[in-house]
């Protein structure tokens, strides 16, 4: 016979992590989008949802992987990076990786992101 584990859950659409707010894409804010971030890795993600183990305690975010390239705008912003395309596959990490808040903008049919700039020092 076989014992099966259940898994009890929290499904979050908001978090704080050191004083910032990220938000799910699911919840829609066109003045403040805070469902962008970078993570500990480098690589820049779009938040879809945050699940928290009830019995482990830990938490854990779904994201979307952004695929991006330097900005053909100027050389001294290279922080500022295009958004080629969005991946459509959900991936999962704990929330320890994520790592900076992210400001996300559209110009004309371009699609930028970088993280916020006074997150740089952190």
């Amino acid at each position: 016979m076989l014992h099966k584990q259940v898994f009890k859950k929290n499904i979050l659409s908001k978090i704080v992590k050191n004083g910032c707010l990220f938000k799910s894409c699911n919840i829609h804010c066109y003045r403040s989008d805070n469902s962008f971030a970078q993570l500990n890795n480098g690589h820049y993600v779009k938040l879809k949802q945050f699940i928290v183990d009830v019995r482990s305690n830990v938490e854990y975010c779904v994201y979307n992987f952004l695929y991006v390239r330097n900005n053909d705008i100027s050389n001294e912003l290279s922080s500022l990076k295009e958004i080629v395309t969005v991946s459509n596959v959900n991936c999962v990490t704990k929330i320890e990786n994520l790592e900076k808040l992210c400001v996300y903008m559209k110009v004309k049919e371009k699609q930028f992101i970088v993280a916020l700039p006074n997150m740089f020092w952190k």
